[in-house]
């Protein structure tokens, strides 16, 4: 029979700091799991992900279903190490600046009116993601609506198309390549229809 988990670090107080991984910008904690070690890989299993890990950092195409690298380690980085760098975060500060015009309301549309609905069509991690991240921060503004179509049913964008104003909403496409038929489907819609 297993030990409860507080049994555990009861036995041991040292038991985070010997079942944590980490490094500059992730921690993992493993103690709140019923494990003993860090030994559960083997010396192959090890080296296997330090090489997957290296090819990532490298920009080598680790992506097999997109044929491309897997870059979104840069976003988490809280300094610039390169030019590729260097240029996310100005993209990324571009977007910053231009969420916090929308959030205090200081965008307008083509008519002139002010910007006070937020479409976000995306499917997967294009929905989950920004979607998390609304949920986790509604108390933080009673402004601006922010409503989200990832379902490929046309009902879905349909419903929203008619809660929305088009001169005062913007739509976000939220797609890694922009080739997913269910996200360009939505976006397609709405463009025809908003």
């Amino acid at each position: 029979m297993k030990k409860e988990l507080n049994q555990l670090f009861k036995s041991d107080f040292n038991r985070f700091s010997k079942l944590k991984l980490e490094n500059d910008f992730l921690l993992v904690d493993l103690s709140k799991n019923h494990i003993e070690s860090l030994d559960f890989l083997s010396d192959s299993e090890k080296k296997q992900i330090e090489i997957a890990r290296e090819k990532m950092f490298s920009g080598a195409n680790i992506n097999l279903t997109e044929h491309r690298s897997a870059m979104h380690f840069r976003l988490r980085r809280s300094r610039a190490v390169d030019p590729l760098d260097e240029e996310v975060f100005r993209v990324r500060k571009d977007f910053m600046d231009f969420g916090e015009q929308v959030f205090q309301m200081k965008t307008k549309g083509s008519s002139g009116k002010v910007i006070n609905t937020v479409v976000n069509i995306g499917i997967g991690g294009s929905d989950l993601g920004p979607k998390f991240l609304v949920d986790a921060l509604r108390d933080y503004w009673k402004t601006v609506k922010v409503k989200f179509v990832s379902n490929i049913d046309g009902q879905a964008i349909y419903e929203v198309l008619e809660e929305i104003n088009p001169e005062t909403t913007i739509f976000i496409v939220c797609s890694k390549t922009f080739s997913t038929q269910e996200t360009i489907q939505n976006a397609n819609t709405a463009k025809k229809n908003g």
